[in-house]
């Protein structure tokens, strides 16, 4: 499972790459911009932070991270969670496919964000629900439409407030550091409690 995974992952890359190399006008993308990096970093932790809190109060509010086989090295497992996952997904979702529906589709902003987060979510349906099977576990816990819904909702929502990040800082960082700050704490609570 962690080698379907891994593909995924292989294949968006290279996605990511296709569409860069193909696209004439590269100043549309953001990139990571240097200077202020602590701003941006602190605004990426407050965004996970935020979607923390809410998945603690909110019902069905679900953030979840691929459940890899527990058998695979913790080290490739926490590489993969929290600096591929989030590295690959910011660079393909935020900047090519958010910029290249602005730019080259001529789409508001907003549309474009809102288009790019349904995409988002499907993709997160598809790493998460298919190949790993999360949403089987989710669904023996709260049942189907619960559990779709939610990881749907969560992943919709996290899109559009990073993408919208990215867009104000016109910078792929914040959102970057966003997800790999959720997703590493994720992987240190799911880590917790297998070892406890």
């Amino acid at each position: 499972e962690y080698r379907t995974a891994g593909l995924i992952f292989l294949a968006l890359g290279l996605t990511t790459l296709v569409l860069y190399f193909v696209t004439k006008d590269k100043n549309i993308f953001f990139g990571i911009k240097q200077g202020n990096y602590i701003k941006k970093m602190s605004v990426g932790l407050g965004v996970a932070v935020g979607f923390l809190v809410i998945s603690n109060v909110m019902p069905g509010f679900s953030i979840l991270i691929p459940s890899l086989s527990l058998s695979i090295l913790s080290s490739l497992r926490f590489t993969v969670i929290v600096f591929t996952a989030p590295g690959t997904e910011e660079n393909f979702f935020n900047d090519v496919l958010l910029n290249i529906l602005i730019h080259s589709y001529g789409l508001a902003f907003w549309w474009a964000n809102v288009i790019k987060s349904i995409v988002f979510a499907g993709y997160h349906i598809l790493v998460y629900g298919v190949t790993l099977g999360t949403l089987a576990s989710l669904t023996e816990l709260f049942g189907g439409v619960i559990a779709i819904s939610g990881l749907l909702f969560t992943a919709f929502l996290f899109s559009l407030v990073v993408g919208f990040v990215a867009y104000k800082f016109k910078d792929i960082l914040p959102g970057w550091f966003a997800h790999l700050s959720l997703n590493l704490a994720l992987f240190s609570f799911e880590f917790f409690v297998a070892t406890v």
